[in-house]
């Protein structure tokens, strides 16, 4: 029964993760982003510098636009420099967008400001893969940062934006002391800035590990605690963890996440406690949407508000020479009001309004109401809200379209009467209450005033005024005043069931807000997802907004546009990142806010998502895959092993059973249990010590023992059907003949040791994922020599003679299935083996692709895999020499061994991958060792 039972469990398990990975490829958000085009033709100038002998496979370029080249020597920069870093397998070139859209700017700048571009070249290097690049490329930016300087008749301070992992190598950069001044801020976009992508490299990981203690140091932190509520105001209740050394302060650092169109780099990597500014290109005003990773760096929408805010930080001094602003507090003004929220500050100025001047005065005593001007307006029009009037709705809702300035809202403090018409005399600017939200094709911005605040703090408020100035533009705008608790919904994120809950059956009459709070929404995995159903409306085109905050996380506020021609309509939400620990969200819960168009009713219901949850789980944890996969793979040789000492459970003609196990699934329960007694003493990963539910390690160990599964039948069915398929291709691929292949093919498994040697030489002579990609096709040639004579010699032979003896002899048949069992001819030992020697060669991709690269590009490569990987290499020809395995003694150890390395795999290796190197080429060497031991004592 409990069989049965797990078996359902194994397969729903992994129709959930299939589901989830179809989600992400298959039902991504459309691309809305612009493409950026160049008014000129573009032109790269490489500078050249005596420092750059030191890394000849990197450069430094200049970019311009023209058809005439130029000489570095002969160019007189005067403007503001601009430094750009590629990431992975990222091009100098990606700078165009960016540079180029400066140029235009310049152009039509009053201020007669200019920005220089610079970029950095580093041959497209796979930084994300291999960190062997990372200190080079680190290196080398510091000596750009000074050259880029030094260009300039006064030293000027540089900006640098950085793309991907060049965003992580410019905050590396900072370690290099000294330095400081010359960097005035630095951009991040799409950058994983805490914690790799996947951590394939134990240079990565100590990369990331020095740099995290250096800025752990030298640079102000911030972290959410119990009271943190970013959807109050953003900066409020955070906690600012003060640095021993304040030098590094006066730098300003910016954050962008992509959002769910970036499948690369999810968006809870993009956030760093070392950011004085984080945003989501959904929540940036006049963005407004999810970028991919590599549209990031061109998408016309975001291109211009990162050039708008550095044209922002730059001043003219009095040689029209062009600098960045030194003061931090002006930049963070600057950022907020570009890449946050415009900063409509609260002034206290009372302004007088003409009563001479041409004005249209109006005033409504209707808690919904509305005007569409389609012609524009050719004077003032002053739409008056008094305030005492709707002191029993506490809410008011305004909305303006149509006006790209946030200057129409205003209080009134002094009326006066002109014939039957009330106007206000004088009265102060209000804009700090409003907010912009994403539009279709217009400007939409919003504003939402509590009464009864206004009451108790402003008392010399007479009325609220929505003052809409002169425009040949189309402009409206729309009141809708409501009691608070008519608009205010609080539900509980379901957690199990996935029934849809319906909100409101239908919205009355002309509603425009909604404030949804959702509490026990606590883990990134769960997905609700809203619909929004228009029911009734008075005009086909509608536009629905909805605005998502996460009260623990800064910078993580996201928008959703809806309109008419929107295929799904349907919010979906969820978190980037775990609540702190001991967070209460039924205090600070997550919050949707729905900005609705009111000539439509609606029906708003919710629902678990299945689609988002599933596709959350494959997009935060497929990385977990190699070390379940490689813990499955320990279980069955540890099964394999137990099986093969019984002669009685060691039946042959059943190969493939070991690996329909579900026995692993108890490693699950005892490294949670054992987490929970190692997290004191902090020596796991920080994920691996997360409280998340069970069921995410349910579904990827599922996921990993069906591909387990996958891959033994795929091994299988090549053995049957295509015994020396890998091989003939191997041989075509180093030019080995016909005859010489058969004949290799004959040596392969008399000769192990001889081949085992050639492996290594060849590991050291290139890189280790050769040898260890060459080793495992003479494997597998090696496991199909030994099935052909399987096939002969004991299936065409013996196969009479086994059935009778297994139904006449009992005691016989243990010991001649034993016969069969020990050496080469025990397929299922020697197919685990197997498919750990390819879970270490895939693992050693990334290694792989960087030494085919730096062949080309002169790069002195280290392989961090060569050690482990000739231990594998050594044992596996050992292993076959020797005709293992063998019935010994001493098994109950390896079988220990293998639990425990199954253990590590998730405790530890799930975030840090290179670690399953390790175990692997552990495994190797302890059954190596007790094959020894056999042959020795025997």
């Amino acid at each position: 029964m409990l069989k049965n039972f797990i078996v359902v469990l194994i397969t729903f398990a992994f129709g959930w993760f299939l589901y989830g990975a179809r989600y992400i490829f298959l039902e991504v958000e459309e691309n809305a982003c612009r493409m950026t085009y160049m008014f000129g033709e573009p032109q790269f100038l490489k500078l050249k510098f005596k420092e750059n002998k030191e890394f000849p496979h990197y450069g430094l370029y200049y970019y311009y636009e023209g058809p005439v080249q130029q000489n570095i020597k002969y160019l007189t920069l005067r403007g503001a420099p601009v430094l750009f870093v590629p990431g992975n397998a990222g091009s100098f070139k990606q700078v165009r967008s960016l540079a180029s859209v400066a140029l235009q700017k310049a152009l039509d700048n009053e201020h007669n400001i200019q920005l220089n571009y610079f970029a950095i070249d580093f041959k497209e290097q796979l930084s994300g893969f291999y960190g062997g690049y990372l200190e080079d490329q680190k290196m080398f930016l510091k000596l750009c940062i000074q050259v880029v300087s030094n260009i300039y008749e006064k030293k000027k301070s540089v900006i640098i934006i950085g793309h991907s992992m060049g965003g992580k190598v410019a905050q590396a950069v900072l370690e290099q002391r000294g330095d400081f001044t010359k960097i005035n801020s630095i951009i991040f976009i799409s950058s994983p800035l805490d914690i790799p992508v996947i951590n394939l490299d134990y240079e990565i990981q100590k990369f990331y590990v020095n740099n995290e203690k250096f800025l752990s140091i030298n640079r102000e932190r911030y972290l959410a605690h119990n009271e943190t509520n970013t959807c109050v105001d953003l900066y409020q209740n955070v906690s600012y963890f003060r640095s021993q050394s304040s030098f590094m302060e006066n730098i300003l650092m910016i954050s962008i996440g992509g959002g769910k169109r970036d499948l690369m780099v999810q968006e809870s990597l993009t956030i760093s406690k070392y950011s004085d500014i984080h945003a989501m290109t959904s929540s940036i005003p006049k963005v407004w949407l999810s970028c991919d990773h590599l549209s990031s760096v061109w998408c016309l929408q975001l291109v211009k508000v990162i050039n708008r805010f550095i044209f922002a930080v730059a001043t003219v001094d009095s040689r029209n020479d062009v600098f960045y602003l030194d003061e931090k507090g002006l930049r963070v003004q600057a950022a907020m009001n570009y890449f946050v929220k415009p900063l409509n500050r609260h002034k206290v100025i009372e302004l007088y309004f003409n009563s001479n001047y041409k004005s249209v005065w109006d005033e409504q005593s209707k808690i919904v109401y509305g005007k569409l001007f389609k012609n524009g307006l050719r004077h003032y029009y002053n739409q008056l809200l008094t305030i005492q009037k709707y002191k029993d709705y506490k809410k008011f809702f305004m909305e303006v379209t149509g006006l790209d300035e946030n200057n129409w809202l205003f209080a009134c403090l002094e009326t006066f009467h002109e014939g039957n018409s009330l106007g206000c005399n004088k009265g102060i600017p209000i804009s700090h209450y409003i907010q912009n939200i994403p539009a279709q094709d217009t400007f939409r911005s919003v504003s939402l005033i509590d009464v009864e605040h206004v009451l108790k703090y402003y008392p010399n408020w007479t009325h609220i005024m929505i003052r809409l100035p002169p425009t040949n533009k189309k402009v409206s705008f729309k009141i809708d005043i409501y009691k608070a608790n008519e608009r205010k919904i609080i539900l509980k994120a379901p957690r199990f069931s996935f029934d849809r809950k319906v909100l409101i059956t239908e919205t009355t009459h002309a509603t425009m807000h909604y404030m949804i709070l959702i509490q026990d929404l606590e883990e990134p995995i769960s997905t609700l997802r809203f619909d929004i159903e228009p029911i009734a409306c008075v005009d086909k085109p509608f536009q629905i907004t909805g605005k998502i905050c996460v009260p623990w996380v800064r910078g993580f506020e996201r928008y959703k546009h809806l309109s008419h021609n929107t295929l799904d309509k349907s919010i979906y939400v969820n978190v980037p990142i775990p609540t702190p620990t001991g967070y209460n969200t039924s205090v600070n819960p997550v919050c949707l806010e729905l900005f609705l168009d009111p000539p439509c009713r609606y029906k708003i219901s919710y629902q678990l998502s299945i689609a988002g949850t599933a596709s959350k789980i494959v997009q935060e944890f497929y990385h977990w895959l190699p070390a379940h996969l490689t813990s499955v793979l320990l279980i069955i040789l540890k099964h394999e092993i137990v099986n093969f000492q019984n002669p009685r459970n060691s039946w042959f003609i059943k190969p493939y059973v070991a690996f329909f196990q579900y026995k692993s699934f108890y490693i699950i329960t005892a490294c949670r249990l054992l987490r929970k007694l190692l997290a004191p003493f902090e020596i796991l990963p920080s994920a691996a010590i997360s409280n998340y539910t069970i069921y995410i390690l349910i579904v990827i160990h599922s996921t990993a023992i069906v591909v387990s599964i996958l891959f033994v039948s795929i091994i299988w069915i090549m053995l049957v059907l295509y015994g020396n398929l890998l091989y003939k291709v191997a041989s075509n691929l180093v030019g080995i003949s016909i005859p010489l292949s058969n004949v290799l093919t004959q040596m392969v498994p008399a000769l192990p040791l001889s081949f085992g040697i050639v492996f290594i030489s060849i590991a050291y002579a290139s890189c280790s994922g050769v040898a260890l990609a060459l080793a495992s096709v003479f494997y597998f040639v090696t496991l199909a020599n030994t099935y052909k004579r399987y096939l002969q010699s004991w299936v065409l032979e013996n196969l009479n003679e086994l059935h009778t003896r297994s139904s006449n002899k009992q005691n016989d048949t243990g010991q001649a299935s034993c016969n069969y069992c020990e050496g080469l001819m025990n397929l299922t030992f020697h197919t685990i083996m197997l498919l750990l020697l390819i879970t270490m060669t895939v693992i050693n991709c990334g290694v792989t692709i960087a030494w085919m690269k730096s062949e080309s590009n002169g790069f002195t490569f280290s392989d961090p895999f060569l050690l482990p990987a000739i231990i594998v290499l050594l044992c596996m020809s050992i292993l076959l020499h020797l005709k293992a395995p063998h019935m010994s003694f001493g098994y109950h150890i390896i079988v220990i061994t293998l639990y425990l390395c199954a253990s590590a795999c998730i405790l530890y290796c799930q975030e840090h991958i290179f670690g399953l190197k390790y175990t692997i080429a552990l495994v190797y060497v302890l059954i190596t060792i007790q094959e020894l031991l056999h042959c020795i004592i025997k």
